[in-house]
């Protein structure tokens, strides 16, 4: 409960890195609601690239996630994306949590004509993107 109030995003993603392998429930249960709840804030720390992938899925497929739009969960599976090599196959399962529907139409037309994006990512995107202009 102490940790519970002086929580931070920094120390939040600190602790899903390093204390992965403590498997502490209370714990794990208390990372994840702060982090459903301060995202965005978390997304933009230093440890977020080495956030585990199935810590990211089980976070991205909660309808607890509070973000302001999609537009923020699709930079963050990009971010997590580009912080380490050979993560095709992972972002290709983070990017099936996407809710394409709700992001904006210039968004999906901005993803739908992206070139730099190669690989399974960039087939995924380039799909998911023209299934939610349809």
């Amino acid at each position: 409960e102490v940790l519970g109030e002086h929580m931070t995003p920094e120390l939040c993603s600190s602790f899903i890195v390093d204390c992965e392998v403590l498997l502490v429930d209370e714990l794990d249960e208390m990372l994840e609601r702060y982090v459903l709840e301060h995202f965005a804030d978390c997304v933009k720390t230093e440890q977020f690239g080495s956030w585990p992938l199935h810590r990211l899925i089980g976070l991205l497929r909660s309808d607890e996630l509070v973000v302001e739009n999609e537009e923020q969960v699709l930079a963050a599976v990009m971010h997590w994306h580009r912080s380490e090599p050979g993560r095709d196959d992972g972002t290709a399962a983070l990017l099936q949590m996407v809710r394409f529907p709700l992001l904006s139409a210039a968004s999906l037309q901005a993803l739908r004509s992206r070139e730099d994006l190669t690989g399974l990512p960039g087939v995924v995107i380039s799909r998911l993107a023209a299934a939610g202009l349809k």
